[in-house]
């Protein structure tokens, strides 16, 4: 595959793998729940239990899948080697918690912790033309971040350890995101 790989780089087309959503589907199809249900919405779980109801994927089809699975992690990284650009992306999934995930799958393909973090933070930035304006931490830039109790870099998955979030400048802390979160789940419980 490396001629392709090194044609896509070189004509610019960005990729955005979902690995996420690829890597949980065999485990929905097979009577798992949605990862992080407790927060999907009411319409999101109606449309995975009607996909699954209606798909009636075999057995054997979910294992070639699982496979498949295992051997996009290497064709990934080798993307990467050959100068491919990545995006964050989870299709169908639980938004926010599926991105945690698959930036996690993204180190298991063999990004950094660093390199993952780029492809939710400044690759999109640069995808839409507006690095001037967002995804990076400067003056001037939109006041939009994450702020974590420890290092991503060290650990991906220390991007679930959320302090703080700051959205259009506006501070929302801990017990303010835990106070949401917590009216959402009342709402969607009742």
């Amino acid at each position: 595959c490396a001629p392709l790989f090194a044609k896509l780089a070189a004509n610019g087309v960005w990729e955005t793998p979902t690995m996420e959503f690829f890597q949980t589907l065999p485990d929905v199809f097979s009577g798992a729940p949605l990862p992080h249900s407790e927060y999907a919405s009411n319409s999101l779980l109606k449309l995975t239990r009607d996909n699954v109801r209606v798909s009636h994927v075999s057995a054997k089809t979910l294992d070639k899948i699982r496979l498949a699975d295992q051997l996009s992690l290497q064709a990934i990284h080798d993307m990467s080697v050959h100068g491919n650009h990545f995006l964050a992306g989870c299709d169908g999934l639980v938004p926010g918690f599926c991105l945690h995930d698959e930036l996690e799958w993204l180190t298991k393909a063999g990004f950094t912790s660093l390199q993952s973090l780029q492809t939710a933070t400044i690759n999109p930035a640069h995808f839409f033309g507006r690095e001037t304006s967002e995804g990076s931490i400067d003056i001037g830039k939109r006041a939009n971040a994450v702020l974590l109790e420890a290092d991503p870099t060290l650990n991906i998955r220390n991007i679930d350890d959320i302090a703080a979030v700051i959205i259009r400048g506006k501070l929302l802390t801990k017990p303010a995101i835990d106070r949401i979160i917590s009216r959402h789940l009342r709402t969607k419980n009742q």
